[in-house]
């Protein structure tokens, strides 16, 4: 990919970026930029996307918690379209470069070029959120970010 090509679809997810100082997503951040994404600039972006691939649907996938499922309908109601888990990044060698780790962000929106890794109340979000910073310092060009998702079923 060109430096151009990266350009220009920086400046068309711009109003996308939720450049924070933790990059950390609250619940409450995340049904706003959910609204954000579903409005109508969003749509024409989402329908663009279409062509990139299989987009999911909540009930094609198998989940690995219920907060994930419960963020998939979210995210279906809005109707923004994702993928999930569609990419695993290497995020981390030992000194003789040798692969230590990889992860999987658990969800992607392709209209938006952007992951989003979903943490559920019960989980431990600092090996999540160290995953996160290590995909963000092994590849910058990347946008993810994590959101910690209570979801209503467990409010």
């Amino acid at each position: 990919m060109n430096t151009r090509y990266l350009e220009e679809h920086a400046v068309e997810t711009a109003q996308f970026n939720l450049t924070r100082v933790d990059r950390r997503i609250d619940e409450h951040r995340a049904h706003t930029l959910l609204l954000e994404l579903s409005s109508s600039a969003a749509l024409d972006r989402i329908d663009r996307a279409r062509l990139d691939g299989d987009i999911c649907t909540f009930w094609s996938v198998e989940f690995a918690n219920e907060s994930e499922e419960e963020f998939a309908r979210t995210l279906e109601a809005h109707r923004i379209l994702w993928r999930y888990k569609p990419r695993t990044f290497s995020v981390e060698w030992d000194q003789e470069g040798n692969f230590v780790d990889s992860f999987t962000p658990g969800f992607y929106l392709p209209a938006q070029n952007r992951y989003l890794e979903v943490a559920a109340p019960d989980c431990r979000v600092s090996a999540i959120a160290r995953k996160v910073r290590l995909l963000r310092q092994q590849y910058s060009l990347i946008k993810i970010d994590l959101i910690f998702w209570q979801g209503s079923s467990q409010a």
